[in-house]
């Protein structure tokens, strides 16, 4: 049975109240990303726990907008904030995007998302509802996703989010259609020699050259690699946590 919480250097995050417990991906969204301290507010689309927004909390100054659909991940990610080193810092609303995208006057300078990918048309089906809604994408579909963001970045901003390669495939296709330009890709493989498992994702409504990079999680031996000891450092009580 897994914990019902994670503990990092500055932060507890409780996610037994979630479908998506703590992972790599919000991690590594979270730290790889740069920043230039220029972010007054940014948005993290579909919280879950909150670990995302934790992440960026700490790396940051800025004010965090958190939305999440599900009440129970929801609520406890109001939690995790409130007894967080910052909870002044992060706010929290319980709404799809979809909502929220026609109801608030914010603008962003950075978004993120470690969203939903499963196909609801997929020929499996996960039977525990709260985790279907938070990995399909039958209520979050990749064009709502980039239409929201789309209208809710700032000028000058960047929308970041993590994906498997088929899915990143298909949301550039759902961004491309609106306009929203990829600008940064990053290869995220498990060892050297192992298939690209993830690609995050960075898009700008500027069209700019498009940065591409490798990003590997473990050597050959199945060690944190020294790239993600680096990013991680901060964050992590041990880095093979």
């Amino acid at each position: 049975m897994s914990s019902a919480y994670f503990d990092f250097k500055k932060f507890r995050v409780y996610h037994d109240q979630c479908a998506m417990k703590v992972g790599t991906d919000s991690v590594v969204l979270g730290t790889i990303i740069p920043l230039l301290g220029l972010e007054k507010n940014i948005l993290d689309i579909g919280t879950g726990s909150g670990v995302l927004s934790l992440i960026l909390a700490q790396r940051s100054e800025a004010i965090i907008h958190s939305i999440e659909i599900d009440d129970s991940a929801s609520k406890q990610a109001k939690l995790n904030f409130q007894n967080s080193p910052w909870p002044n810092r992060l706010n929290l609303e319980n709404i799809s995007v979809q909502e929220y995208a026609k109801t608030t006057t914010h603008l962003f300078d950075l978004i993120v998302c470690n969203p939903p990918y499963f196909n609801d048309k997929a020929n499996f089906k996960i039977e525990d509802l709260q985790r279907a809604k938070a990995r399909y994408d039958a209520e979050l579909p990749f064009s709502d996703l980039a239409s929201c963001a789309f209208k809710l970045l700032n000028t000058d901003a960047m929308f970041w989010l993590i994906l498997p390669v088929n899915e990143s495939i298909q949301f550039e296709l759902e961004a491309s259609k609106i306009q929203l330009f990829l600008v940064s890709k990053i290869w995220v493989k498990p060892k050297p020699n192992k298939a690209v498992k993830r690609v995050i994702l960075g898009f700008s409504k500027s069209p700019k050259v498009v940065k591409e990079s490798e990003f590997i999680l473990q050597d050959d031996f199945g060690n944190p690699s020294k790239e993600y000891i680096e990013i991680s450092k901060d964050f992590y009580l041990r880095i093979d946590a």
